[in-house]
């Protein structure tokens, strides 16, 4: 991952946390990546706990203006917990981005291509 930006997003419970911006890329089976990932954490290691909400943001819907929100990525456990309760006990947050377009194994080890 290469950090692209680095912020101090405030204190929770009195716990200083920084947010960085990342880009995270590779290769898959369907062919190069680079996705975004946030990533929220305490600043100081003894504020941690080592528990982390990873939210699989879905961008399918990015650019098609008839979805809520006008086609915009929603973070929804960030959202739908807010901050204050999602960082109160010195949890991260991990925010990736999936690609519009997906190739996913299924169960059976079926590729399965998402438009």
């Amino acid at each position: 991952m290469t950090a692209l930006s680095a912020n101090d997003i405030g204190s929770f419970r009195d716990k200083v946390y920084r947010q960085l911006e990342t880009l995270m890329e590779g290769s898959a089976p369907g062919g190069p990546y680079a996705v975004p990932v946030t990533v929220a954490f305490p600043v100081q290691a003894s504020d941690r706990h080592g528990f982390a909400v990873v939210d699989v943001v879905n961008t399918i819907t990015i650019s098609k203006d008839q979805w809520v929100l006008s086609g915009r990525p929603l973070p929804q456990a960030r959202k739908h917990t807010g901050d204050d309760f999602l960082f109160d006990m010195g949890n991260a947050y991990v925010g990736v981005s999936t690609p519009s377009t997906a190739v996913v194994r299924d169960i059976a080890g079926l590729v399965l291509v998402r438009p």
